[in-house]
């Protein structure tokens, strides 16, 4: 394999890891911005009030999640699911919501 198609390989074909310190730290501090957790299952995941400004969640599955009043300014949200999410009153200011499946999804006084 050529050089260039394996550094192609190496940049483009490998996924963005969600890194396990950044999901317990999620869990258990509720304040986590800037985190990894791109191809994260969280369904039915309560995560109301939490602090994820910036997070990368790229394709993470949140189907019928809890983030009423979260800080999700700036985070990539890109083809995640999101069916069934209740987000009242979150902040999604900057995010990144091309291809997210927000079907059924509560948003009530979103900005």
């Amino acid at each position: 394999m050529p050089a260039r198609v394996r550094l192609f390989t190496l940049l483009f074909a490998t996924p963005l890891v969600a890194r396990a310190d950044d999901l317990i730290e999620l869990m258990q501090q509720r304040n986590c911005p800037d985190c990894r957790l791109a191809d994260m299952d969280l369904v039915h995941a309560d995560l109301r009030d939490v602090d994820l400004q910036g997070a990368q969640l790229q394709r993470a599955d949140l189907g019928q999640p809890r983030l009423d009043r979260a800080d999700l300014r700036g985070s990539d949200l890109q083809f995640t699911n999101l069916r069934g999410a209740s987000l009242r009153s979150a902040d999604l200011r900057g995010s990144k919501l091309y291809g997210t499946d927000l079907r059924q999804a509560k948003l009530n006084a979103v900005s």
